[in-house]
């Protein structure tokens, strides 16, 4: 578990911050979401110690000593998050009727099933360029107003 936290660590170093747009609309919002998550995801990709060690990390585990680093990580990272909603609200991207944590949950929620569906695909089974096309049309169907 040290490893992989250690590993992810470094990923998101190297990721950075979710870059928002300058420019204003839904449509450059959503464009910057699908550009941080392609990156994310080819980081991953590109990692192959952390590829190899994600599936154990994400399986749904009925051992805590597993479950607590990897929740950990979620919560230390969450902070780096919260200034994404009021973006979008702000550009008419997101909706304003649900508190921001909620919509940080059901983000992540839909971003961490499909980093789990992905993991347990055959390598070269699936198309991920389409795949993320399809989950950031989801997180906007979800999330705009």
């Amino acid at each position: 578990a040290h490893v992989t936290r250690v590993e992810f660590e470094h990923l998101f170093a190297a990721l950075g911050p979710v870059r928002l747009p300058d420019a204003p609309g839904p449509d450059a919002f959503w464009s910057a979401v699908h550009t941080y998550y392609r990156d994310a995801m080819a980081a991953m990709a590109a990692r192959t110690r952390l590829a190899a060690l994600v599936p154990a990390w994400r399986a749904p585990s009925g051992k805590p000593p597993l479950q607590r680093p990897r929740l950990r990580l979620e919560q230390e990272r969450l902070p780096q998050f919260h200034h994404i909603p009021s973006a979008g609200q702000a550009s008419g991207a997101v909706r304003t009727d649900l508190p921001s944590s909620l919509l940080i949950a059901v983000a992540f929620g839909m971003g961490r099933a499909m980093d789990t569906w992905l993991l347990t695909q055959p390598p070269g089974n699936t198309d991920v360029p389409s795949l993320i096309n399809a989950l950031v049309g989801m997180l906007r169907r979800a999330l705009q107003p």
